[in-house]
């Protein structure tokens, strides 16, 4: 409340790495928000999984205006590399729930990464085409963090030595595929599509864009209405 008593104009964005918990905590969030007639927006990191549309419906009353969900691979194959114990069916389905929730949502996707292979990144990119009126943001590599998982797969394959200091970023690429040709078929992947940003920079420029004609907030869920009203417009010449 104090928030609200001493701030205008503004969202607040719900830091934890997943908001969505298994046991459902977070509606109880959001109906201890409506319950207090507290009137916020807000959004957070979802995970793409464990969610109905009721519960989507019930967070969008409480004032969730956009999603930013951690997909964070394309495919199955590269999904069981980070062991993230969902499919990308999930990710249609969660896409599906949002569109028909109305909340926009935001995908963010590493390529690279463990059990990637040319294959597979043509079949994220194209499983990332069945995604619909959403935000995607790729990424080249995945950075390595001490006592992960992926440090120990990084050792392994012997991409890093253990005594390696990653105090300043050290990314791991999967051997199985060149990171030029890699990007080059994201890039191409993506540049016909406003909603599909990469590389990261391409996202720092178009957000800047936004802040100059005074949008606050995500910024990204823009895109996707602007997207929208650019193939009307094709589909009406």
């Amino acid at each position: 409340m104090s928030l609200i008593k001493n701030y205008s104009n503004f969202d607040i964005f719900f830091t934890d790495s997943v908001f969505n918990d298994p046991a459902g905590h977070y509606l109880k969030i959001a109906e201890e928000i409506l319950k207090n007639n507290i009137k916020i927006r807000w959004t957070a990191f979802f995970r793409p999984q464990g969610m109905n549309f009721s519960d989507l419906i019930l967070l969008k009353r409480s004032g969730l205006y956009s999603i930013e969900i951690g997909t964070d691979a394309a495919c199955d194959k590269t999904l069981m590399g980070l062991n993230k114990k969902f499919y990308f069916s999930d990710v249609i389905n969660f896409n599906e729930l949002c569109v028909k929730a109305g909340i926009p949502s935001a995908n963010f996707v590493m390529f690279g990464g463990p059990n990637e292979t040319e294959d597979t990144l043509k079949e994220g990119l194209k499983n990332i085409e069945s995604l619909k009126k959403c935000v995607v943001f790729a990424f080249s590599g995945i950075r390595i963090f001490p006592g992960t998982e992926l440090h120990h797969i990084a050792i392994s394959e012997g991409i890093i030595k253990k005594e390696t200091s990653l105090i300043k970023p050290v990314y791991y690429f999967s051997k199985e595929i060149e990171p030029n040709i890699m990007n080059e078929l994201i890039k191409k992947s993506f540049q016909n599509d406003k909603t599909r940003i990469f590389p990261p920079s391409e996202g720092t420029i178009r957000m800047k864009a936004l802040n100059l004609f005074g949008y606050k907030g995500t910024l990204w869920d823009k895109l996707i209405s602007a997207n929208i009203i650019r193939k009307d417009r094709k589909t009406k010449r």
